[in-house]
């Protein structure tokens, strides 16, 4: 086996994994069950202790608010160029003669009071203290507190793209929020906040919407939508094309790492017939990162069930391992290591790794590994193949790159149909 040097993604395959991971992350950065809530910084809540991975999706997550804030600030600035607004009463005293509508309720109440001179006017005016309008408002509220807490956690440089990209977000929507349209909703707004109010807003808001209450609804019906997709878990932002300043080639194996758990979780469900699956909310923090049907996708968690067999002699410790990625189909447990080496030939270490996995964990019954390791172009995307004598387990070595992600899902059929034979 040769084994070149430099174990990094190229500018292309960087890209293209990013651009495929952020689906992933986006949905793990929003809440599943409470929307548009400001989460805690990445660190303490990563269970795992690995500090590189934690880093990257900081970083990540800065990213999806960086590309969310500017789809925000389209959808604001149409809004306020046509902003909605409603017709309301509201009392003047006018001292002198009566210069309009008389309140003669309020002037009756008045009577016997001493004051004199003085009348309760009705006046109509126009306001834009809309429930649409406090949606805006709440948005670019949250938005900007996700940008402040991505900022601080990510390890975005000060004279980076990001970092300065960031600051300008912020002003923004903080300008935004002083204009005339929005600034009398913002009590409004913290209020929906403090008492989680965002689907009955969003509700009043689609009434009007249906009922054609709002002049020019169609800016406001696509805030509606940005926020349900939020509120539902849903990925918000894509890509883009800023320059990752903070990136660099110490996360290239992390993001190997979750692109392969992606491009996997998308073969296994083309394989048994459903819709390409959203991961789950908690799978940083314990669950499965996707359940697909009967499948269990893990990543980077122990082997779910088993104990290790070998034993420190002296203190009884286990000889651990957490594979990368851990996919369960009823009782068979398939094994998935992704390894950023370019290479010319079987990956034979790394293999002879998961047959070490098989053994401490007795995972004897129709064993099932692979190592997927990076094959850029203009590389072929190789398979390699393994099995028992007896024929009952399947070892693979496949070669995936970002760059090529439909012939890198087809490379791995062979794989997905041992997962779920």
């Amino acid at each position: 086996m040769t084994v070149e040097p430099g174990a990094t993604l190229t500018e292309e395959g960087r890209l293209a994994a990013i651009g495929a991971s952020l689906p992933l992350l986006g949905r793990y950065f929003a809440s599943g069950t409470q929307p548009l809530e400001q989460r805690a910084a990445l660190g303490s809540r990563d269970r795992g202790g690995d500090t590189e991975l934690t880093e990257l999706l900081a970083g990540l997550r800065l990213r999806v608010a960086l590309a969310a804030a500017h789809r925000l600030r389209e959808l604001l600035d149409r809004i306020a160029a046509d902003s909605s607004f409603r017709y309301r009463l509201r009392t003047l005293d006018r001292t002198g003669a009566i210069t309009g509508q008389l309140d003669v309720n309020r002037y009756l109440a008045q009577l016997g009071t001493g004051g004199h001179g003085s009348f309760p006017v009705l006046e109509v005016h126009r306001s834009a203290h809309t429930p649409e309008n406090i949606l805006a408002a709440y948005a670019a509220r949250w938005l900007t507190n996700e940008l402040r807490t991505a900022l601080a956690a990510s390890a975005a440089a000060e004279a980076g793209p990001e970092h300065a990209a960031a600051r300008s977000a912020m002003r923004a929507l903080g300008a935004l929020l002083r204009l005339p349209e929005f600034a009398a909703c913002v009590p409004e707004a913290a209020r929906v906040r403090r008492k989680h109010g965002e689907r009955a807003l969003l509700g009043t808001v689609r009434r009007r919407l249906r009922r054609r209450e709002i002049a020019s609804g169609a800016p406001y019906a696509e805030l509606a939508d940005w926020i349900e997709r939020v509120i539902g878990g849903e990925p918000v932002a894509s890509a883009g094309e800023l320059e990752w300043s903070f990136y660099g080639e110490r996360f290239d194996t992390k993001l190997f790492e979750l692109w392969c758990l992606r491009l996997l979780a998308t073969v296994l469900a083309r394989a048994l017939g459903i819709p390409e699956p959203d991961p789950e909310t908690g799978w940083r923090t314990g669950d499965p990162a996707y359940l697909l049907g009967e499948v269990e996708l893990s990543f980077q968690r122990s082997i779910p069930g088993r104990a290790a067999r070998w034993l420190r002699t002296g203190s009884g410790r286990a000889l651990g391992g957490v594979p990368d990625i851990v996919a369960r189909h009823g009782e068979r447990i398939s094994l998935i290591d992704p390894k950023l080496r370019r290479r010319t030939g079987p990956p034979t270490e790394e293999l002879y790794k998961i047959l070490g996995y098989f053994e401490n964990f007795r995972l004897t019954e129709r064993p099932c590994g692979a190592i997927l390791y990076y094959a850029p172009v203009p590389e072929p995307l190789r398979e390699y193949r393994y099995a028992p004598e007896d024929g009952e387990g399947a070892l693979f070595a496949i070669g995936v790159d970002p760059a090529r992600p439909r012939e890198s899902g087809t490379a791995l059929v062979p794989l997905a149909q041992v997962i779920l034979g």
